[in-house]
């Protein structure tokens, strides 16, 4: 996996990333994300664009290090090995 540079000194992981990671949707990834930004726990991530596998062109969050554990430990999308597995993913970084 490949981790995507804003610019010089941030790097990101991006929501499709984490939902691979973490063997779930994207869209959960994404709801999470609001609702977490929404509360004021996090700061709402920048947006970028991919093409999904039709070549559409769809959206994914940018998320930088510190708001990806959080949202890992999110439920539904938290569980001890998916922290484990995104804080082995940063470590490989």
């Amino acid at each position: 996996m490949r981790l995507t540079t804003m610019n010089t000194t941030t790097i990101t992981m991006t929501s499709r990333q984490i939902a691979e990671l973490l063997d779930c949707r994207h869209d959960k990834v994404k709801q999470s994300i609001e609702r977490l930004a929404n509360r004021g726990v996090i700061g709402l991530p920048p947006l970028g664009e991919y093409r999904d596998s039709l070549g559409r062109p769809a959206a994914e969050y940018r998320i930088e290090k510190r708001d990806s554990y959080v949202i890992v430990a999110q439920p539904p999308l938290s569980s001890p090995p998916s922290s484990l597995t995104a804080g082995r993913s940063w470590r490989h970084r």
